[in-house]
């Protein structure tokens, strides 16, 4: 089954700002953590409040597509906070996106599902990932992103992780590689034209889900947590890596999330000269870190000095990139920042008017340089970053082009034969010509099915009450969850299964799925494979009945009084209660201590189901609903407690 995800206009006219410039406004979230409804809404009351039109939206980590319960197991958090949410709503089609969403990921994601897109691709109709690293155009501008957080260990392996994760990979898929930093360090960087196309053209937009390590030492950061101080005095908050690459691409804007706080920093280019990296034994990594910790001591020396008083950047009138890292969706906090973006002068009308994601041809021919021909996932030398190890020329560009233009030219994933009947048709409404970009094709196909959430049942993690729900006077909803906040009985983790769209990019670009730690797609799994997965394994089918087979808790990595009570509450007798491998530490976690709402009448409703949506930040937007305690008033509930953050705890 396959969705198209446009539910805008494929063109119109470019927005433009108070000076009459031509802009792409955006509107940036910072860690997603499976709240769509939420973002959107808050989309949607940025958009009534300031009076404009939102082009789009970019997500910067900790996006959680989780599309069914399977996906779930391959979420590295704790038991107690995993959670449908409402992604699988737009992956099924029950909800659309009302802009086109760009999303990277973070260290708490549907590992799975991601890598079965590692180039990038369509995680649901309109919504779309950029990869383990990527560049798109949309509108003329270059949006840049790189996946996951910085973690020295594991940033010089190759990705070897599959599904299903054992304890440590689980982890470790989620953190960030060379090779993803070396193929961005190709990027010709800002400079005069006449190098490889786009050449001279810098990124307008970089997202990351770690923040660029240098970008502390240029803002406020004494007003950060105490428990972040430690690492910033030892330059070790944030990733080298990222810093890296702000350092040599020099985008006007980058954004970045994982820390749950918002903080904002300029930063002037050229950046502060460091160290040789030879001068380390670390390379371009140590030497980045230990600039950062240099920076940090002088600034601590001289106390009364401005904290972004340029200290050896650039001139102020120079190229700068505006650095801002976002919270996450909850009530209060700056999740969300609407930024006006100018679109470059090169760029014509016919492509400032395209509304559609297309592809980057320098990326796509470095992603050709980097993987074309290899058996393996590629390694990077300890000596790579120092300079770009996969550059490319005009003619290598144009080569990627012309694949692309071959390949998706006709608007689809697959390609046109040539003279077959409506072929000249599809190519002419593509929207692509010989010298325009070449746009994604929209269709999102659905490899796996998508959760089924019973008529009544809250998918949210607010509640903490077993499978049989409990009713919420004056809501009529019910709770879809184990104790522990898990929606229903446990499964098996997924095998890793590929995904016609890699399959489709990887083909044009002459990349083997052995390159890319994935498989070649084999089929969609039906819904009645996937109700024998979950009959054999939960003892409950996909659609809430009762099944015959015994509830276990081997493959299922659940802890025994999980099983039992879940077990109990699907009316089936608990056979045999395994010790797993893989069930870790978080299976130990207390049961849940988010905020609930207690009804006079007695039992337990869930927070999310009565208290208003969080609040939007523009600079500064105020609070769009009524307070915590007025909605609790008018469902006739206690006052809420405080809520736990259920990530504010990094977990590796």
């Amino acid at each position: 089954m396959e969705a198209d995800g446009a539910a805008w206009p494929r063109r119109s006219p470019p927005q433009r700002d108070s000076k009459g410039r031509r802009v792409v406004r955006i509107a940036v979230e910072g860690c997603g953590h499976g709240e769509l409804d939420a973002i959107f809404e808050a989309v949607t009351h940025a958009e009534r409040v300031e009076g404009v039109t939102i082009d789009m939206v970019l997500c910067c980590g900790d996006f959680q597509a989780v599309r069914n319960e399977q996906d779930l197991e391959t979420m590295q958090c704790p038991l107690k906070y995993r959670a449908m949410n409402s992604f699988f709503r737009y992956y099924s089609g029950e909800r659309r996106a009302p802009r086109p969403v760009v999303f990277i990921g973070g260290n708490h994601e549907a590992s799975n599902h991601m890598q079965e897109i590692p180039l990038g691709g369509w995680a649901a109709p309109g919504v779309y990932y950029l990869g383990g690293s990527g560049v798109v155009r949309f509108r003329g501008l270059r949006i840049g992103g790189l996946s996951g957080i910085y973690k020295s260990h594991d940033f010089w392996r190759p990705h070897t992780e599959r599904p299903p994760y054992a304890r440590g990979s689980m982890s470790s898929v989620y953190h960030q590689r060379a090779l993803d930093a070396a193929m961005l360090l190709s990027l010709a960087p800002p400079g005069p034209a006449g190098g490889a196309a786009p050449a001279g053209r810098r990124l307008d937009v970089c997202a990351s889900h770690d923040w660029p390590l240098c970008a502390v030492s240029r803002g406020r950061w004494r007003s950060l947590k105490p428990h972040f101080m430690s690492d910033i005095h030892r330059g070790d908050l944030g990733s080298p890596a990222a810093s890296l690459l702000l350092r040599r691409l020099a985008p006007s804007f980058w954004f970045s999330a994982h820390l749950h706080c918002r903080y904002a920093a300029v930063l002037p280019h050229p950046l502060e000269a460091r160290a040789p990296a030879s001068s380390h034994g670390g390379g371009a990594l140590a030497a980045e870190q230990e600039a950062e910790a240099a920076r940090i001591r002088r600034q601590e020396a001289a106390r009364g000095e401005p904290p972004s008083a340029g200290d050896g950047d650039g001139a102020a009138c120079g190229p700068v990139t505006r650095f801002l890292a976002l919270d996450k969706p909850i009530r209060g906090r700056s999740f969300l920042h609407v930024v006006e973006v100018p679109i470059p002068d090169d760029v014509g009308d016919d492509e400032a008017e395209l509304q559609e994601l297309c592809f980057d041809p320098e990326w796509c021919a470095v992603l050709r340089k980097a993987m074309a021909g290899a058996v393996r996932p590629p390694e990077v030398a300890r000596d790579a970053l120092d300079a770009p190890p996969f550059a490319v020329s005009a003619d290598e560009v144009e080569g990627a082009e012309a694949s692309l233009r071959g390949a998706f030219g006709g608007g689809t994933w697959a390609p046109a034969p040539k003279g077959a009947a409506g072929s000249e048709e599809a190519a002419s409404s593509s929207s692509s010509s010989s010298s325009g970009p070449v746009p994604i094709p929209p269709r999102c196909p659905q490899p796996v099915p998508p959760f089924f959430c019973p008529p009544g049942y809250d998918p949210s993690p607010a509640g903490g009450h077993s499978c049989d729900g409990v009713q919420v006077p004056g809501l009529g909803l019910r709770t879809f969850r184990t104790p522990h906040g898990y929606p229903g009985p446990r499964m098996p983790q997924p095998p890793l299964r590929g995904s016609p769209l890699t399959d489709a990019l990887a083909g044009a670009l002459g990349i083997g799925t052995a390159a890319l730690n994935t498989v070649p797609f084999a089929g969609a799994v039906t819904l009645e494979e996937y109700e024998a997965i979950r009959a054999g394994r939960g003892g409950v089918t996909h659609h809430g009945g009762a099944a015959a087979a015994p509830v276990t808790a081997r493959s299922a990595m659940v802890p025994t009084s999980v099983v039992k009570r879940a077990a109990d509450s699907a009316g089936v007798a608990a056979a045999s209660f395994e010790a797993d491998e893989n069930e870790m530490d978080l299976d130990a976690s207390p049961p849940s201590k988010r905020a609930t709402l207690e009804p006079k009448g007695g039992g337990r409703a869930p927070l999310s189901a009565s208290l208003p949506p969080p609040s939007v930040t523009r600079t500064s937007l105020a609070s769009m609903l009524p307070a915590p305690r007025a909605a609790a008033e008018s469902t006739g509930a206690a006052s809420a407690a405080p809520a736990e953050d259920p990530n504010e705890m990094e977990i590796d």
